[in-house]
C-alpha cells in the first residue's frame, strides 16, 4: 500500500513543475504581477490538500477492499488522528515516531510468524537506558551483540512453539489416529521411527534409494481427510529433498507401487509447521504416494538369420550414456 500511495502523490507533484513553466512563458511580455494575497494562498494550498487527500483516501479504499479478514477503518482514522495530532517540524520527534511504529509492526510479525509476544514495556525501559548511556559500540562489539541476540531469539521461539497450545492438540490429534489405524486396519505397519505405512499395491524390482530422483502422484491430507495438496499427474522429486517422512516412505518403494503413508509431526515439519498455517505444528499428515512404471519400450525387430551359423562373440557389458538432468 506504501508504494501505491507513494506513486500517487508523486504523481501529483511531478505534475506541478511542468504546469508552472507554461505560465512562465505565457507570462514572458506581460507586465509583472502583483504578489499574490496570503488569502490566495492559503485557498490554492486547502484545495491541494484536499485533491491529495482524495487520492490517499482512493488508495486506502482499494487495500482495504483486498484486504482479508476483519478491517476497521474507524481504527485507521482513529491512528492517523493520534499521529496528525502532534504535528512537528523537529526530525528527532519524527524519527521517535517512525521507529516506534516499526517496532510495533515488528512486534505483531513476530507474533504471527514466531509466536513470540515481545514485550513493549522491557523494550522501552531498556531501549531509555541504553540511549544514557554515551559509551559508544565498535562494529565487532554490535556484531557480536547481534549474533547472541539472533541466538537467543531462535531459543525463545522454540520455548514459544513448545507452549503452544494448537502444537498440543495437534500432536494429541495424531497419536490418537494412530493408534486407531493400528487397532482397525491390520495392513499398517509401524518403522522404527514412528513412520505408519500400508503396501496398496507391490512395486517391481529394487527399492529407491537416498538421493535417487523418482516420479511419483500423491495426494497429501490432514487426519480429517481434508486435502492440502495433490499432483495427480506426477512430479519428479528428489528423495533426499523432502521431509524424513516422505524420505522413508519412498525408500519403501519400488515402481508401480502404491503406499499409503502417515506422517507424525516430528518426521514431518515439526513444530514450525509450513504452508503460512495450512499445515499446523506437530500436525500428522497423511499421504497416498505412486510411483508408475516407467514406460516399456518395444524392442528393435531382430535382422534376418544367415544360412552360416556364427560363433557368438565374447559377452561384454556397454555403459549406457548419462542422461543430461534439465
Amino acid at each position: 500500500m506504501k508504494k501505491m500511495i507513494l506513486a500517487l502523490a508523486l504523481v501529483a507533484v511531478v505534475g506541478a513543475p511542468a504546469l508552472a513553466k507554461h505560465n512562465a512563458s505565457a507570462a514572458v511580455a506581460a507586465k509583472p504581477a502583483a504578489a499574490p494575497s496570503a488569502q490566495t494562498v492559503k485557498v490554492a494550498e486547502d484545495s491541494l490538500s484536499r485533491q491529495l487527500a482524495r487520492i490517499y483516501g482512493a488508495s486506502i479504499n482499494k487495500m482495504y477492499s483486498e484486504r482479508k479478514g476483519a478491517a476497521s477503518k474507524d481504527k485507521f482514522k482513529e491512528g492517523f488522528l493520534t499521529v496528525m495530532q502532534h504535528d512537528s517540524t523537529e526530525n528527532d520527534f519524527l524519527d521517535g515516531l517512525s521507529f516506534g511504529l516499526e517496532v510495533l509492526r515488528n512486534k505483531m510479525q513476530m507474533k504471527q510468524r514466531q509466536k513470540i509476544d515481545l514485550n513493549t514495556k522491557e523494550f522501552a525501559e531498556q531501549l531509555f537506558k541504553s540511549l544514557a548511556d554515551t559509551t559508544i559500540m565498535t562494529e565487532e562489539q554490535l556484531r557480536s551483540l547481534n549474533e547472541k541476540v539472533t541466538q537467543q531469539m531462535a531459543s525463545t521461539e522454540q520455548l514459544a512453539r513448545e507452549s503452544d497450545p494448537q502444537a498440543a492438540a495437534n500432536l494429541k490429534a495424531g497419536a490418537d489416529y494412530v493408534a486407531h489405524l493400528l487397532k482397525t486396519d491390520k495392513e499398517f505397519h509401524r518403522t522404527a521411527s514412528g513412520l505408519l505405512y500400508k503396501i496398496v499395491t507391490p512395486g517391481k524390482g529394487e527399492t529407491y534409494k537416498d538421493g535417487a530422483t523418482v516420479k511419483i502422484k500423491y495426494k497429501g491430507m490432514h487426519v480429517d481427510g481434508k486435502v492440502f495438496d495433490q499432483n495427480p499427474d506426477g512430479a519428479e522429486m528428489n528423495i533426499s529433498h523432502t521431509v524424513p517422512g516422505f524420505k522413508e516412505a519412498l525408500m519403501l518403494m519400488s515402481p508401480g507401487c502404491k503406499l499409503t503413508a502417515v506422517i507424525p509431526g516430528a518426521l514431518g515439519y515439526g513444530i514450525r509447521g509450513a504452508g503460512n498455517g495450512e499445515i499446523g505444528p506437530n500436525e500428522t499428515l497423511i499421504f497416498e504416494i505412486e510411483t508408475p512404471e516407467p514406460a516399456k519400450v518395444e524392442a528393435a525387430a531382430q535382422p534376418a538369420a544367415t544360412a552360416k551359423k556364427v560363433a557368438p562373440a565374447k559377452a561384454t557389458t556397454k555403459k549406457a550414456p548419462a542422461r543430461k538432468r534439465k
